[in-house]
């Protein structure tokens, strides 16, 4: 049994069963679909988050007939994606990557949160500007 988790803009919508999230056109085909587990903190959220984010994504694409390319170097990301997840070197004292950009605080936890055990040990950070929100304990800090 299927229930409708987000109704995005025809013909694409998001639904979900007891272990998956997923996208699925006006034909039922599925385009994607994300695991989650009910014992697993903040799993279903991060499905509901990635689906949804995906057939936006499709639609907005679809509409406007763009196509789907990387962003070239040389711009910057837009302003208002505040929130950055950050893998940091062991030793504290540069990015190694930006992880994610997100325009809220709330979709930024959720990702942190889903991912934190993926790099136990490291040093994970979401910040908004040089404020650090949230972040896990190095091998230094130990």
């Amino acid at each position: 049994m299927s229930e409708v988790v987000s109704h995005i803009r025809f013909p694409l919508r998001v639904l979900k069963n007891g272990t998956h999230v997923y996208i699925l056109d006006a034909g039922d085909r599925a385009f994607a679909t994300v695991a989650y587990s009910k014992r697993v903190p903040f799993s279903f959220e991060y499905a509901k988050l990635v689906c949804t984010a995906q057939a936006r994504a499709l639609t907005d694409v679809f509409e406007r007939r763009i196509p789907n390319t990387p962003l070239p170097a040389t711009e910057e990301p837009a302003e208002d994606l505040a929130y950055k997840v950050e893998l940091w070197f062991d030793s504290d004292n540069d990015v190694q990557q930006v992880l994610a950009r997100f325009t809220k605080a709330t979709h930024a936890q959720l990702f942190f949160e889903a991912i934190r055990s993926e790099y136990h040990g490291r040093i994970l950070r979401v910040r908004q500007g040089i404020r650090v929100i949230w972040e896990t304990v190095g091998p230094s800090k130990r």
